[in-house]
């Protein structure tokens, strides 16, 4: 009998981790006519990420808001690209020529499609298909329950669709060229607990740890040929390559999508951002929606060191984004290739603390807009 003692005390053990946890069903999936409003913060000193386990409190109800993010879902054959993808459900239009098609299931919401700005920010806009459809949720959802997933997309278009400068940079010169995406994604449902958002309300909660890594590779067609692989020739590789991100996503039958997700660097227990839901009318900070203004927006603001500036509305075109001092000194700037919206980080750790001004301008030096931007030193 003493040999099975560490048996029962495992499974009371176990008995005691499960005991209140939730199940996530199909009530978090969308449904059309739904609206969601996800509130973005990236606080300067990060977010630190609990360990697992469960019967957690987690307490955003402090949280700040950089801006805001309103994703509707429409019925799927109101989309642009709906002939593509007959088999979706929910189209969403997320920001302007950006769309993304899912289908519902009982037990599964897929992304099938996406169309939006190609990885490699030459300012052009393209549909692809998720091969197989990549699951965003997947239900029912238990403490420990694990899922492995992957997926991958093609995304061609033709060499004369492509700026100058860019083909320039490359050893051949193509007719065609083509993006393929590789997604893998790792997923474990590590914690539960009750989650506390800025507008006061409590939910139970389930946590989901994401890892995904994206491989993204470039090929060319030249004639006849069949397509060839170059991504290793090329001297730069700023879209190019593997990329891997942790997220922590968090899941509640009472609401519907997540509640909130932290995004992080591997190995990190600090999260760089978060996203959360929220009502619109909890700030008066900048509302992005399909129908907001050309703007670029900062967080955060102020910063210590990595910033993440958003770009969004953008009409298609070269632009320079470029930071003065308080004496109309530039010291920063980078060139960019815009269209629609798009996320540049930046280093700005070699800058004095102090406020300093950012400015967007176009290919004919005009200045479209500028704003405020804030550094500080810990």
């Amino acid at each position: 009998m003493k040999s099975l003692l560490p048996c029962w005390l495992l499974v009371v053990l176990t008995i005691q981790a499960l005991w209140g946890q939730p199940t996530i069903t199909s009530a978090v999936f969308p449904q059309v006519g739904d609206t969601i409003i996800y509130h973005v913060y990236a606080p300067a000193t990060g977010i630190t990420i609990s360990a697992p386990g469960g019967n957690q409190v987690w307490d955003f109800s402090s949280l700040g808001s950089d801006f805001v993010q309103v994703i509707p879902f429409l019925p799927a054959n109101q989309g642009s690209q709906y002939d593509v993808v007959p088999t979706a459900t929910l189209f969403s239009p997320i920001a302007q020529n950006q769309e993304l098609y899912y289908r519902v299931s009982s037990e599964q919401l897929a992304l099938l499609g996406i169309l939006g700005q190609d990885p490699a920010n030459l300012g052009l806009t393209l549909f692809s298909r998720f091969d197989p459809p990549l699951p965003e949720i997947q239900t029912p959802l238990n403490f420990f329950d694990q899922h492995f997933t992957g997926s991958d997309l093609s995304l061609p278009f033709a060499a004369d669709d492509v700026p100058g400068g860019f083909l320039d940079s490359l050893p051949i010169t193509p007719d065609s060229l083509r993006l393929r995406m590789h997604f893998e994604r790792i997923e474990l449902a590590d914690a539960w607990g009750v989650l506390t958002l800025p507008n006061g309300a409590a939910h139970d909660v389930l946590r989901l740890r994401r890892v995904e890594t994206r491989e993204t590779r470039l090929d060319v067609k030249v004639g006849p040929l069949p397509w060839q692989d170059i991504t290793d020739l090329l001297p730069f590789s700023d879209f190019l390559g593997v990329d891997t991100t942790v997220y922590y996503i968090f899941y509640s039958n009472d609401i519907r999508m997540p509640v909130a997700s932290l995004t992080a660097d591997p190995g990190s227990d600090v999260a760089s951002s978060i996203q959360y839901q929220g009502d619109a009318m909890l700030t008066s900070i900048n509302t992005i929606g399909i129908d907001a203004h050309p703007g670029v927006y900062v967080w955060p603001n102020p910063v210590v060191s990595q910033a993440r500036f958003r770009f969004v509305h953008i009409s298609p075109g070269k632009y320079t984004l470029r930071i003065y001092n308080v004496l109309g000194i530039p010291v920063w700037e980078r060139d960019l290739q815009l269209a629609g919206d798009r996320i540049l980080e930046a280093d700005l750790g070699y800058l004095r603390k102090g406020a300093y001004l950012y400015s967007l301008i176009d290919s004919q030096g005009r200045t479209l807009l500028t704003k405020r931007l804030v550094v500080v030193r810990p």
